[in-house]
């Protein structure tokens, strides 16, 4: 029997479950209530972030391979073309990763905005609809405000 300041593996995939998985789900639970457009467009930022650094690592060792054969060869030679490329092409890679990830921000206040605004508005309808104050007690529209 563990000791009190031990935790058992229940409770450590409890508490897993509620700090790393319960929340994911959660946002994919609201996926539907937002903007498509601005979800398929941090899909695709959040994609292209994780792989630019990679193709710029790639494109840099690149670079770092070139260079004994093209100092040997000299300016003119296929090599120092090859060493010329991938220096380049690690450049676009770096300056892509650079442009794309205020996009990425954008976009993320866009849609926590859009949805913020559709739940204000649900949260007003739910609010207004009623005279009296009857149906604030009701428990669909406390449940409703406490999901909200």
């Amino acid at each position: 029997m563990p000791t009190p300041r031990q935790k058992t593996w229940k409770q450590i995939f409890a508490n897993w479950r509620a700090t790393a998985v319960q929340p994911r789900l959660d946002l994919l639970r609201i996926i539907p209530q937002t903007n498509l457009r601005y979800v398929f467009a941090l899909v695709g930022l959040n994609i292209a972030l994780a792989l630019l650094p990679v193709g710029f690592i790639f494109a840099t060792s690149a670079v770092v391979g070139a260079v004994p054969e093209a100092v040997a060869g000299g300016v003119g030679s296929p090599a120092w073309t090859e060493l010329v490329r991938a220096f380049l092409l690690a450049a676009a890679l770096f300056v892509a990763q650079q442009c794309a990830a205020p996009f990425q921000t954008y976009f993320s206040e866009k849609l926590r905005r859009d949805y913020d605004g559709k739940q204000r508005d649900r949260i007003m309808a739910d609010f207004l609809a009623p005279t009296g104050i009857a149906a604030l007690e009701s428990p669909g529209v406390q449940d409703s405000l406490e999901n909200a």
